[in-house]
């Protein structure tokens, strides 16, 4: 009865088949595609027209994922075996593309936070019921909220931060919507083994 209430007294609760969840999402990109954009021109501008990351960790991920994709040496030194690194997995999956494509390094940790905010922005829209669109005809605020949803998950700022955080927050998210599935549906050996 309570929730009844607060749904038929809030001005901002949508129905849920009124929500138009495919465009909730594109609309958030966009947001999350500008703000980021604005970010990287200041960063481009302010450095004279060079990429780079807000903070240097970024690069000596970089300097790691170099020297193994290029000497198998795990350290920023090749044929000098020094763990520099806490993040070990972000480390291989940059090493893995710069073996494919070597011209793209600078880029990769820009590129591959860019696609896992993406996915966060995807696990969001999918689970959450206030800041979305409605099918047809939407007030301009309800877009602004929308386009706004990634700049309040800092994920603009992760992105151009050039470290792993946005992936993990992806893989994170996933294993809680994951876990909230196992517990909604009941825990079945098959279940457990799809979540494994």
């Amino acid at each position: 009865m309570h929730r009844e209430v607060m749904v038929n007294t809030s001005a901002l609760a949508v129905p849920p088949d009124e929500i138009d969840r495919r465009r909730t999402f594109w609309v958030a990109c966009a947001g999350l595609a500008l703000v980021t954009a604005a970010l990287m021109v200041a960063i481009v501008v302010l450095t004279r027209g060079t990429l780079t990351y807000i903070i240097d960790d970024a690069y000596i991920h970089l300097s790691m994922a170099r020297t193994f994709a290029a000497t198998g040496t795990w350290g920023v030194v090749p044929r000098d075996w020094e763990s520099a690194d806490s993040s070990p997995g972000w480390i291989l999956l940059l090493a893995g593309l710069i073996k494919v494509l070597p011209a793209l390094t600078e880029w990769f940790p820009f590129i591959l936070n860019g696609l896992a905010a993406m996915v966060v922005v995807w696990l969001v829209t999918r689970r959450q019921d206030l800041v979305v669109l409605r099918r047809g005809r939407n007030h301009p605020v309800r877009y602004l909220a929308v386009m706004l949803l990634p700049s309040v998950l800092f994920l603009p700022e992760l992105i151009v931060l050039g470290m792993e955080h946005t992936l993990q927050t992806a893989l994170i998210l996933g294993v809680l919507i994951t876990l909230e599935w196992l517990i909604r549906d009941g825990v079945t050996w098959r279940r457990v083994l799809v979540y494994a």
